[in-house]
């Protein structure tokens, strides 16, 4: 049986991917474009979540009423967002992403994926005209179609034939040394701390998500230049951004809200990329309080052997190294990562402020100095002294800031970004679109301009 290694290769990189995951499936082409384009070896792996270990199941019918489901409202509304956000994402590469009716045990096109590699000379070259290439093409649009029943050896085989496959000893396969193979390398990705897709490995890192695309790339080409942030857009190291002239501006857009929550340092790694973005485009930003959940710390966490604890574990050691690594490339201090503060009287500052005060910079200059105070472990954010410190050096009259009865209007704020979706922070809002996180700054800055230039895929 042959033995792999979750964490290395002989590649450039490894890329795991899963057939029913839409974040997997819309980083597809966009991995091989930017391989082809740079050269890039890539080790292409299949991943086989199991996805009611850690985000509940469920099962609809064609018009998406719940027929059985048991997840929470937290867990629907993450599902919701990811198929919308990956939705548009997949549309500018003009594949149709409909959500599937259930979750799908998509083992068997795996094994078949493994079978492909085997008989394929070079798969790691990512050619059109490659085995790999046409199996991944034969049934990812497809699948994404609603068209393919990925649990059905049959279909399997029709799949392996249209990408022109051998069959010759696939059944026996399937059913024996492929199956346990299979499981095998399963079993070892996950106690290698690999717990979602796309993943990618290079230079012994791992790297959840197509946002770190640029990153990973950035580390195969030997890490010339500075290191790019977290993008699903093409700016790179090896595609740098170009500004869009400010005239392009959709006239209906020339503020753009943005919900933050103080207590989560992915919106203090956002601080930067956003005020360059309102600055490139002559934007306000109206930054807005919302109370999201806490983030999972080590500590927070259960200490069992079952997989849902693991795969949290997991998560919360790779979102803290994530953070560290990305906040050491833009030379931010950040310490702290361990705590869970309550960023209430932070975000009910925000709120009067908002309401209290009509100059756009002055609320900007007290995220800031709250924010980075926070993130340095230089202010308590917990304390109403220190917050009526922070009002007091932007100029606001910080007596008149009544925590009390600043919450209801919080509460309404929080409550109405809720309801459209917002299930974490920093979440943007352009017309009716949310995008959560500043990777789709990229495409954040194609809306706003009218969609002048190229597509940010």
């Amino acid at each position: 049986m042959t033995t792999v290694n979750p964490l290395t290769s002989p590649h450039d990189a490894i890329v795991y991917l899963d057939i029913k995951s839409p974040y997997a499936f819309v980083a597809w082409q966009p991995t091989v474009r930017r391989a082809r384009r740079l050269g890039m070896s890539i080790d292409w792996r299949p991943l086989t979540l199991d996805i009611p270990s850690y985000l509940g199941s469920a099962r609809v019918d064609d018009q998406g009423n719940v027929l059985e489901q048991s997840r929470s409202d937290e867990q629907w509304a993450w599902v919701r967002y990811a198929y919308n956000d990956a939705r548009r994402y997949a549309g500018l590469d003009d594949f149709t992403l409909r959500g599937t009716v259930k979750i799908w045990d998509s083992s068997l096109a795996h094994i078949a994926f493994m079978w492909v590699k085997h008989h394929d000379e070079a798969p790691e070259r990512c050619a059109e005209d490659s085995l790999l290439q046409r199996y991944l093409q034969a049934i990812y649009p497809p699948f994404w179609r609603r068209e393919l029943d990925v649990e059905n050896p049959d279909v399997i085989e029709q799949l392996l034939t249209q990408a022109g496959a051998p069959l010759v000893g696939f059944r026996d396969y399937l059913e024996g040394q492929g199956r346990r193979e299979h499981d095998t390398m399963q079993e070892a990705i996950f106690d290698a701390g690999i717990y979602g897709v796309p993943s990618y490995v290079v230079d012994g890192e791992l790297y959840f998500g197509r946002e770190h695309l640029p990153r990973v790339c950035w580390i195969a080409q030997l890490r010339k230049g500075p290191a790019p942030d977290v993008s699903y857009g093409s700016s790179s190291a090896d595609e740098p951004e170009t500004p869009m002239p400010p005239q392009s501006l959709a006239a209906q857009e020339l503020t753009l809200p943005v919900a933050i929550d103080f207590k989560d340092p992915q919106c203090y790694l956002a601080l930067g990329p956003l005020r360059k973005l309102a600055d490139d485009l002559g934007i306000t930003l109206d930054w807005q309080p919302l109370q999201s959940q806490a983030r999972d710390t080590l500590a927070d966490l259960p200490d069992g052997n079952d997989r849902t604890s693991r795969h949290l574990r997991a998560r919360a050691r790779y979102v803290a190294s994530d953070i560290e690594r990305y906040a050491k490339s833009q030379g931010l201090e950040l310490r702290g990562l361990e705590r869970s503060p309550d960023s209430r009287l932070a975000a009910l500052a925000l709120s009067w402020l908002r309401r209290t005060c009509e100059s756009p910079e002055t609320c900007e200059r007290f995220v800031e100095l709250v924010l980075e105070g926070h993130w340095r472990v230089a202010l308590d954010i917990e304390d109403v002294s220190a917050i009526k410190t922070c009002l007091q050096r932007v100029g606001a009259p910080a007596t008149n800031f009544d925590p009390d009865e600043e919450q209801s209007h919080l509460d309404r704020s929080s409550s109405a970004w809720l309801e459209r979706g917002a299930w974490a922070t920093p979440c943007l809002q352009i017309s009716d679109q949310l995008f959560i996180g500043r990777a789709h700054i990229p495409m954040v800055r194609w809306l706003l301009t009218d969609r002048a230039g190229p597509s940010p895929i």
